[in-house]
């Protein structure tokens, strides 16, 4: 099997399809509900100006287009190919398709604009989204090495230590643990090496709730701030707020290497 293969789960087309039915007949039962809301509006002002009153009575914070951007929003973050993304690219492909004009001085980051919210553009967004799967993973390789290893090193010395030291403990909480900003790139590492072993299936979507995430916050507050996973063994200095982790399966860095080296080159290649 093709390491890109690794959490490509079966049955997955019936899984999105049943998906993007619920969710497309939540959608047509909300945007009704909207209809009657706003008809009942307007029925409500007719009524007080007939009597001379003045009245605009509207349906606060329901504009189509916030409703169509938070059922998309939905439907992107639950499609299986979003967890072989880096955190980047995850962001970019949500909000850059719930708002394709964010960067236009016409069209700001508050007004989304994506494409109706039909069955036939979400299963045409999730066939997209699954032929770049290759590159997502390359992609997802190259930013955990430039966060946790080396930023953009050259080809040759593409390589994972044994050990990586990293500030991600919060010193100044009143119980040392990783800070809030680094919780989420800790646990993008540890998903990472759950995908490189094929047991990505089943991984918290909560970041919090990562077993590394979990466990050093059990370290840091129970003992010494030692510990280990099934992939890392970890000590955590409340002093300083380094993490220092000791990569448990050569095999596993093995792999991130390569993943990370044919990145780099695709990288250099599309410049």
């Amino acid at each position: 099997m093709s390491i890109f293969d690794l959490h490509r789960p079966t049955q997955q087309t019936i899984d999105v399809v049943g998906l993007a039915y619920a969710l497309k007949s939540a959608y047509v039962e909300m945007m009704d509900a909207l209809e009657a809301a706003e008809k009942a509006c307007q029925q409500a002002n007719a009524a007080a100006n007939r009597m001379g009153v003045a009245a605009n009575l509207t349906v606060a914070n329901a504009r189509r287009e916030e409703i169509a951007a938070a059922f998309w929003r939905k439907f992107l973050e639950s499609l299986p190919i979003m967890q072989v993304m880096s955190l980047q690219r995850r962001e970019e492909e949500i909000e850059g398709f719930i708002y394709p004009h964010r960067k236009s001085e016409i069209y700001p980051l508050r007004n989304p604009n994506p494409p109706d919210f039909t069955v036939e553009n979400m299963m045409k967004r999730a066939e997209e989204l699954e032929a770049q799967r290759e590159l997502f993973v390359r992609e997802w390789a190259v930013d955990l090495f430039e966060r946790f290893v080396h930023w953009g090193p050259p080809l040759e010395e593409i390589v994972v230590p044994k050990k990586v030291i990293k500030t991600v403990i919060d010193i100044y909480a009143s119980v040392p643990r990783i800070g809030y900003r680094h919780e989420e790139e800790v646990a993008d590492l540890d998903r990472f090496f759950h995908f490189l072993d094929g047991r990505l299936e089943g991984f918290p979507n909560d970041y919090r709730k990562s077993p590394l995430v979990v466990a050093v916050a059990e370290a840091m507050k129970h003992g010494n701030g030692r510990g280990e996973t099934d992939y890392f063994k970890f000590v955590g200095y409340s002093g300083n707020g380094r993490l220092h982790l000791t990569f448990k399966r050569r095999d596993l860095t093995s792999m991130w290497e390569a993943l990370a080296r044919e990145g780099f080159i695709s990288r250099m290649n599309n410049r």
